[in-house]
């Protein structure tokens, strides 16, 4: 069997971790916030990137949202038309190779021998429970696997059983982008290998750590699972930022390094974009952009123009 989980968290771990309820409201970038506007267009939110002749429009995006969510794709269409190229986020890579590998190398130092309630701090392994009981599996399904993989096949889980989707809209909008003929460039490559290792190398504490930040996640999608992507579908992004900023990801190591790495490439990505005449559109998702100091706040920094189209 495939160790599954983990390839799941290649596609987990850029996404924005939870808060908890009680939390105010987190920071919002400053050139975001700068930017804001009462009347909203039709459809996500759009943000301008201009240097000279070149232009980069960006299209922040959420995950998971709902497999039925629909949304006013028109102002992205218009952009698309004509443009050079969309950049997309890092293409994970050496996925099947390394799982095979990982399978059967590896995977023991995912599994243990005693069942997870009784490895988990009691008030854990009861919200534990009560989260598998939302996503209709029994808790002792997960029971054999260490905490962080635990969680992770639980998030799963979840999202099959509450009909949300972790591709979208990245996939449409590629989709849309093929149909048009604009070529797709991604901001990098992200290993499944070196992700699989990290993974194997949590001590107890850490895995405790990522288990909570991936329940947490689970719990705040729980009691709507549409809230998020129909708040991003309306751009509203006071909603987007107190659902979806990453506050709680420095308690799971694993989580830091990616954001941070992912951050600097796709600011990269979209400067390259800047040195060429001519439009782009870029889909990046809001983890990097609503923070303070992620992409939006550092091409501004570096001197590019960043408005509203």
């Amino acid at each position: 069997m495939m160790p599954r989980p983990f390839i799941l968290l290649v596609t987990l771990l850029l996404l924005a971790a939870p808060a908890r309820a009680q939390a105010p409201d987190p920071a919002l970038s400053p050139v975001v916030e700068g930017l804001e506007v009462v009347a909203k267009a039709p459809g996500p939110a759009l943000w301008r990137v201009s240097r000279g002749d070149s232009q980069v429009i960006v299209m922040g995006t959420v995950s998971p949202v709902l497999h039925q969510l629909t949304w006013d794709d028109k102002r992205l269409r218009r952009h698309l038309t004509g443009a050079r190229q969309l950049l997309v986020p890092s293409r994970v890579t050496g996925g099947a190779k390394a799982a095979l590998t990982f399978a059967v190398r590896d995977r023991a130092r995912l599994r243990e021998d005693t069942p997870l309630s009784k490895r988990l701090p009691p008030a854990l392994a009861a919200r534990f429970a009560t989260d598998a009981a939302v996503a209709r599996q029994p808790a002792s399904k997960y029971d054999r696997w260490k905490p962080t993989a635990a969680g992770l096949m639980l998030l799963r889980d979840f999202d099959e059983a509450a009909g949300l989707s972790r591709g979208k809209p990245i996939i449409t909008v590629t989709r849309m982008a093929g149909k048009m003929r604009v070529p797709v460039k991604s901001a990098g490559r992200l290993d499944v290998a070196s992700v699989l290792k990290d993974g194997t190398r949590l001590d107890d504490a850490e895995n405790l750590a990522c288990l909570a930040v991936l329940l947490e996640q689970l719990e705040r999608l729980a009691g709507a699972p549409g809230e998020l992507g129909r708040a991003w579908a309306n751009a509203d992004l006071r909603a987007v930022n107190r659902l979806y900023t990453p506050r709680g990801q420095e308690q799971c190591p694993l989580l830091n390094p990616l954001l941070d790495r992912e951050v600097a490439e796709t600011t990269a990505l979209v400067e390259q974009a800047l040195k060429v005449p001519g439009r782009s559109v870029a889909v990046i998702d809001m983890s990097l952009l609503l923070r303070p100091g992620g992409v939006l706040d550092r091409l501004d920094d570096a001197g590019a123009r960043v408005d509203t189209p």
